[in-house]
């Protein structure tokens, strides 16, 4: 089975305006297949991933975004498409990192420039085949389109995707939906833009993901084997962290939060580890790097780990010194990151909260 994920990242003269919102699913059609036996045959015409190809869709999709079709064959409204060679693509390990041989996941980086006549992009997809630099031709490997919801500069106060998706929970007859406190705000990752500065954002969307949300969620739980009367345990633990960045220095000290002391060197903040039944759930009070999340789950003491990011604190991103600074890739997590110590203290942190705190009981 083959899975396609993707995620995006605005800037303007090597400076990030808009940060990547994390990965998303994105949909392999049905186009896809017959080229991957074209290409298993040497079929001399075949070629693979050419072209990342972008288009303007639908203006309608900014109230109502069309459900997503194995059967679709092209962008509905292409606009542009760039070339993909070997430098773009990479292969990774099951934990993201580059590797040097063949593995099962290929990970690819498309720079698409901004053009005199800004135009809305609503839609994109990866191109082989027999592709070429014109529009629509070639066989569509993957196709996604983009999501919206409030934000905060309409000035309102809202459950935004949040309440219908408790409202859904609810409806199902799945109980009531738990919302783990977090710092973050107003960080909206889709793309809702309008000619002359204007935002797509309404209600009706907040309805429509926080649905979309609930009902998957019902879906892959439905065939879980209930736990009656599971055990629950919710513990806190506060840790400080350096505070190594000037610009997070900065930060702090022009916060009329005051952020728990008034030590701009340092940090304090709160991980909680929640048990319930036979699963175990760390909070992590920023965005841990995939290998820290990895390292975390693999020494946590549940049958099922979970950790929830953004909880209680949304202190950027959490690096190993390793990590920290070392290439390009990373210069703008390291800069929004509190310092080169920030993971290898959390890491202890958490790993000490996890073995002082009574086992998730074993169901297996």
């Amino acid at each position: 089975m083959i899975q396609g994920c993707y995620r995006d990242i605005v800037s303007e003269r090597d400076t990030v305006r808009s940060p990547s919102g994390g990965w998303r699913h994105n949909l392999i059609v049905s186009s896809a297949w017959p080229l991957v036996t074209a290409l298993l045959r040497k079929e001399p015409s075949a070629t693979g991933i050419s072209f990342c190809a972008v288009g303007e869709g639908d203006p309608a999709w900014d109230k109502s975004p069309p459900p997503l079709s194995v059967e679709t064959a092209k962008l509905r409204s292409e606009i542009a498409r760039v070339a993909i060679g070997l430098a773009e693509m990479r292969y990774i390990d099951a934990a993201g990192r580059p590797a040097r041989t063949w593995t099962h996941r290929l990970e690819l980086t498309v720079v698409i420039p901004a053009t005199p006549n800004a135009r809305r992009v609503r839609e994109f997809g990866l191109v082989g085949g027999d592709a070429t630099s014109n529009a629509n031709t070639g066989r569509l490997i993957n196709y996604a389109v983009h999501p919206e919801v409030i934000g905060s500069s309409q000035g309102i106060c809202s459950p935004d995707l949040i309440g219908p998706l408790y409202d859904r929970l609810l409806e199902k007859g799945a109980g009531v939906g738990i919302f783990m406190n977090s710092a973050q705000g107003g960080m909206v990752t889709a793309d809702n833009r309008l000619p002359g500065g204007k935002e797509a954002r309404n209600w009706e969307e907040c309805v429509r993901i926080g649905h979309l949300l609930a009902d998957e969620a019902l879906r892959i739980v439905e065939k879980a084997p209930e736990q009656k009367s599971p055990k629950i345990l919710c513990d806190a633990r506060t840790i400080s962290f350096p505070v190594d960045s000037p610009q997070l220095r900065a930060v702090m000290a022009a916060s009329p939060l005051g952020l728990g002391t008034k030590d701009t060197s340092k940090v304090s903040t709160q991980l909680n580890l929640l048990t319930v039944g036979n699963a175990q759930i760390l909070t992590i009070p920023g965005e841990a790097l995939p290998n820290i999340g990895f390292y975390l789950k693999r020494n946590m003491r549940g049958e099922h780990n979970l950790l929830f990011g953004l909880c209680n604190d949304a202190f950027g991103y959490i690096l190993t010194r390793v990590d920290w600074g070392s290439f390009k890739t990373y210069d703008y997590v390291s800069r929004t990151c509190l310092g080169e110590k920030t993971g290898e203290i959390l890491i202890e942190e958490a790993l000490k909260f996890v073995a002082e705190t009574p086992a998730p009981e074993k169901l297996k």
